[in-house]
């Protein structure tokens, strides 16, 4: 999911990250990830159902769901894996997308 950012100033990733452990941290681990440009959050429940939040520089913010652990996805990988956790990361992602819309959009 892409969220168009409207308030400025955009946030940094470490006020984004902030503002995303004091929404969440009762219900999942909020956690840095990445190096580089690539760098994000993620809000992990489980091993299988995490979100991963990344910040791009054109005012747009990415939501998607992902494996918690990577490790999780190159042992455990496959079509079928997917499927049981697709679920979990699509109502992870509306949980997150609906807050990230109300502060920033």
């Amino acid at each position: 999911m892409k969220l168009e950012i409207t308030k400025t100033p955009m946030p940094t990733r470490e006020e984004l990250f902030e503002v995303l452990k004091a929404e969440f941290s009762e219900k999942y681990k909020v956690k840095l990830i990445g190096i580089g440009p690539g760098k994000g959050i993620l809000l992990r429940k489980s091993g299988l159902a995490a979100v991963g939040i990344y910040i791009r520089g054109n005012g747009k913010m990415n939501i998607f769901g992902r494996f918690g652990y990577l490790w999780i996805q190159a042992l455990l990988g496959g079509l079928i894996l997917m499927l049981i956790a697709y679920p979990k990361w699509k109502k992870m992602e509306k949980e997150a997308y609906a807050f990230l819309k109300s502060k920033y959009a």
